[in-house]
């Protein structure tokens, strides 16, 4: 990143670290993955805490894959409630140096979506009256004039140990997780709904697919299995459809027409190189023989 500011600001001409190989990302600590049932759980326990709009945030972190600074951040103009769609393009930081409020990640604008259903009236209530640069997400108490906004407007990161994200994680009788857990949740919730991968690189806000998958390479494990399972399927139909085009073929066919009817099937190599089934009826009480003399005669 140094470097390619380097080269920005003109003071390299090239970026020496270009085509170096990073290493895969490793998961220090164990992430949470909340289902869908526990996210609602969450969100509802924290719906009882002193602003009734934490609920809100928690769905809406929980399926967006949002930072909370983004949230944070989040106006009034660039969410659409209509098309369920929302433009990240601010991001508000709170450090020992005090708050700062920046671009996007990667100073890219994104667009995420979220579940209209779900979400729709919720936070058609958290915008109602609200100036269209006022804040979606605002600090309990705060003014959220749109048009003056100032960083008592904005909403700081709750205690890690009795903010009320981590007394809403207890009361819901959860594991003890992190605000920055409901976004591996929302990229968990995509990997399981079969989202295609660019959107799930999408709601993780990662500049490649690549980047996605080594940071949650955890996610992907299951799929292997779910593979198998997948090819085993496919087999099967496969295997199903040649034996019926065999049996709707005369040419490998032979029938002998008789009341008490036996199935005994032979292969019979075809032109190509796929092996037919040859279904030849015929009585268990007659023998062989019998049955080619009287096709003969």
């Amino acid at each position: 990143m140094i470097m390619k500011r380097a080269v920005k600001d003109k003071r390299i001409a090239d970026n020496p670290c270009d085509g170096i190989e990073l290493p895969r990302m490793v998961v220090k600590k164990p992430r949470w993955y909340l289902n869908m049932r526990q996210l609602l759980l969450l969100a509802e326990s924290a719906s009882a805490r002193r602003n009734p709009g934490y609920g809100t945030m928690v769905l809406f972190m929980g399926t967006t894959g949002m930072r909370f600074g983004e949230v944070t951040a989040l106006r009034v103009k660039n969410l659409d409630l209509g098309k369920g769609s929302v433009r990240v393009c601010e991001n508000s930081v709170w450090s020992k140096s005090g708050w700062h409020l920046h671009t996007a990640k990667n100073n890219e604008d994104r667009t995420v979506v979220f579940p209209t259903s779900l979400l729709g009236d919720l936070l058609s209530k958290a915008v109602k009256s609200k100036d269209a640069d006022a804040l979606v997400f605002e600090r309990p108490g705060s003014v959220n004039d749109g048009r003056h906004l100032t960083q008592a407007d904005y909403m700081r990161p709750p205690d890690s140990k009795d903010g009320w994200f981590a007394t809403s994680v207890e009361a819901a009788g959860l594991p003890s997780m992190t605000l920055h857990d409901l976004r591996h949740t929302a990229v968990s919730l995509a990997v399981h709904a079969k989202v295609p991968p660019k959107v799930v690189q999408a709601i993780a806000g990662h500049k490649t697919f690549s980047m996605t998958m080594d940071y949650y390479a955890d996610l992907f494990t299951d799929d292997l299995f779910v593979y198998g399972k997948e090819l085993d399927k496919e087999a099967e139909a496969a295997q199903a459809k040649l034996i019926a085009e065999a049996l709707n073929n005369p040419a490998n066919t032979v029938a002998v027409q008789n009341p008490s009817k036996t199935v005994r099937a032979e292969k019979q190599e075809s032109a190509g190189t796929l092996e037919f089934q040859r279904f030849s009826w015929q009585s268990a009480r007659v023998p062989p023989e019998r049955v080619e003399l009287s096709l003969s005669e």
